[in-house]
Formats: C-alpha cells, structure tokens, sequence
C-alpha cells in the first residue's frame, strides 16, 4: 500500500500529511479539536510532527509516509522521554501514524514506558477528504454521510 493520490498521480509527502492534520487535528482524535498544538517542537532527541497540549495529558503524534517499523517506535519514545522530562507531572503518550507496518510494530509499542497508539493511513486516517456543508468538517472521501452530524451535503 502506498500514498498515492489518484487524481494527481504523486506520491504524499509527509510535510502534506502534516498540513492536513494540523488543519484537521480531529481526524487523528476527535479530542483533538479542542486541543493547542505545537508543529515541529524541538526536543532533545529531534522534532516531533506535532505536540498535542489537552487538560492533563501531552500527546505527540509522529507522521511517516512509509510503513512503519520498530525504530518509528523507539524515534516516538526518544520523544516521549524528552517530553516527560518537560513536563514530569503531566500524562504523556504517543500516536505513530504511517503505513501498514513491515513487522509487529504493537509488540514494542506495547512493551514502552509510554502508552503508544498505531493509526494507519487511509484505515484509520483518511487522506482523502470532503468537507461537510454543515458542520465543516472533513470526512472520508467514500463517506456518504458526515461522521460528525450526519448530514449528507457536501461543499464543492
């Protein structure tokens, strides 16, 4: 499975997949909506994609335009790390999202210090998206009604 673009016939770029998740935040969790968010933070490890600030809770989301592996993971920990030394008494966890992993990418997700969620391009984010004419949300191209209040009118 690639990232294709059918109408345009190129391959996404992950600083695209990034654009439509900061603009789209709620697609990745629909908690997201309400959430401030940093692009690019600087930690000590590297840049994560995007820093998720809620109530309580920090939640970095790491964003590959490849299927995903076990170092994707242990790059996402390097960050959690750093961000817990940021922030000691805050919840910390982490989404990858990616293509479908090459290998059992869940097995070390789940044996971290840090809750670690796995979100697959186009199963469970869609990159290829419609606007609701009511809610002005954006939803799954195939959608036939909006995920969000169910109407069934769509700009453009």
């Amino acid at each position: 499975m690639t990232l294709y673009d059918s109408s345009f016939l190129k391959k996404i770029s992950e600083r695209e997949l990034q654009h439509l998740l900061e603009i789209h935040p709620y697609l990745i969790k629909p908690k997201f909506i309400a959430a401030t968010y940093e692009p690019q933070k600087r930690l000590k490890s590297g840049l994560a994609d995007l820093v998720f600030y809620l109530k309580n809770e920090i939640i970095i989301v790491e964003l590959k335009i490849v299927p995903l592996d076990n170092s994707c993971v242990l790059q996402l920990n390097g960050y959690l790390n750093d961000i817990k030394e940021l922030f000691p008494e805050r919840k910390i966890s982490g989404i990858i999202v990616g293509e479908k992993p090459k290998e059992n990418v869940l097995t070390l997700a789940g044996n971290l210090d840090f809750p670690i969620e796995v979100k697959i391009i186009n199963d469970d984010i869609p990159i290829f998206i419609k606007i609701c004419d009511k809610c002005r949300k954006a939803n799954d191209k195939t959608n036939r009604s909006c995920v969000f209040c169910n109407s069934k009118r769509w700009l453009g």
